[in-house]
């Protein structure tokens, strides 16, 4: 079942340095991406149906090593996926699950290894609950203590507070930087900037100017102007990853022709700068490590599902290749890089939109294996992986 992906040519026209006096920063969050739900590290799979039945599969390969109900609890909608990522409250290194209902009441399960290639519970209990005209901005680890935090914001002042969790605790509440004294910003990510182990939080204006906070915990420890285009048309920032794998996430931003400009990153500020991969008809969709060498790497997707990955050394692509791909006119689309095998590096799933899922296990742009994935029957949805530090 491999389908190839049209290779883009080397030669590829780049944004001029010039053009770029001041750039927008990425909403890449310092999340987990995709849920563990074994001691083996591999990406799991998690569906759940619209009246809230969780079921996970912990994955060796396109293989299942290990099943089971996560929740069944009605009226229940799980609190991870997507750019919210995947909690692990106690830091032990396998994701937990939240959930929560329509009333804002969040519930939680602490899992653990089970011994038998999945989890089980550990312990639960009812964790702060979301008030009334607020939501969840992410999971992320703003004190370094291995657990991820929660972070919220009330919908209508942009006031944003982070609960810092131990377990099913919040250790410490209070208020974190957010929208109210910066009229027409929105907190666009919660990147590691200064590679201390912490999450940090970036605001961007609509304009497409950017303010990032260096958090130790609740607190502020330094913050600056980061690199965003607030003079330049038709540029978006479209991830923070780290491209130069020095432990800083990096800034990129993309034009709607296709150009992307990159910005290597020490805390505030910027340490070098320049054009990355990007081609016009092309959008980026991700920054996996598909190589495994610590350092993020871009993926373009063409409308059509076409894709290509740039293996990448800071700002410089060392190699590109087409990754395997599945026709959009065929009603696929990519859901996320997950790491199925715990060996390589990133790898990629596409899903039918009748819910029939399909995993390319990659080293680099090669495949070295693919299969069916546990599907989403009808009325379920597969919990998707963040793809990989973008927007």
């Amino acid at each position: 079942m491999m389908r190839t992906a049209m290779v883009i040519a080397a030669a590829m026209t780049m944004i001029p340095g010039s053009a770029l006096a001041g750039a927008g920063p990425g909403p890449d969050n310092d999340i987990d991406v995709a849920p563990i739900l074994g001691t083996a590290t591999t990406s799991a799979v998690v569906i759940q149906h619209s009246g809230g039945y969780t079921y996970g599969y912990n994955m060796s390969g396109t293989s299942v090593a290990g099943q089971g109900a996560l929740a069944a609890v009605a009226g229940y909608q799980v609190q991870a996926g997507g750019s919210l990522g995947w909690p692990d409250l106690d830091g032990n290194g396998i994701s937990d699950l939240v959930i929560v209902h329509t009333s804002g009441y969040q519930y939680a399960y602490l899992l653990q290894d089970d011994g038998a290639d999945f989890v089980s519970v550990l312990s639960e209990g009812a964790i702060p609950n979301i008030p009334a005209g607020s939501s969840l901005l992410g999971w992320a680890d703003l004190d370094g203590d291995g657990n991820d935090d929660m972070i919220l914001q009330d919908d209508t002042t942009g006031a944003t507070i982070a609960h810092l969790m131990s377990g099913l605790t919040a250790s410490s509440s209070g208020a974190v930087p957010g929208l109210p004294d910066h009229g027409g910003y929105s907190t666009i990510g919660f990147p590691d900037l200064d590679g201390n182990g912490n999450a940090d939080i970036v605001i961007q204006s609509s304009s497409g100017y950017a303010y990032a906070y260096l958090m130790s915990g609740l607190s502020v420890s330094s913050e600056g102007p980061v690199p965003s285009a607030p003079d330049v048309q038709g540029y978006s920032t479209v991830g923070f990853p780290d491209l130069d794998g020095d432990g800083d996430a990096d800034i990129v931003i993309q034009h709607s022709g296709g150009f992307a400009f990159g910005y290597l990153m020490s805390g505030t500020t910027t340490s070098s700068s320049g054009p990355v991969p990007g081609v016009a008809g092309y959008q980026i969709i991700g920054f996996p490590d598909l190589d495994a060498q610590n350092g993020s790497d871009i993926v373009l997707q063409h409308s059509g599902g076409y894709t290509v990955g740039f293996l990448m050394a800071g700002l410089t692509s060392l190699s590109n290749g087409a990754l395997p791909s599945l026709a959009a006119a065929n009603g696929y689309s990519s859901i996320g890089f997950p790491n199925l095998d715990a060996t390589e590096g990133a790898d990629i799933v596409w899903q039918h939109s009748g819910g029939y899922t399909y995993g390319y296990l990659l080293d680099g742009t090669s495949s070295t294996g693919d299969g069916a994935l546990p599907t989403a029957p009808p009325g379920y949805t597969t919990l998707g992986w963040e793809n990989a530090n973008a927007l």
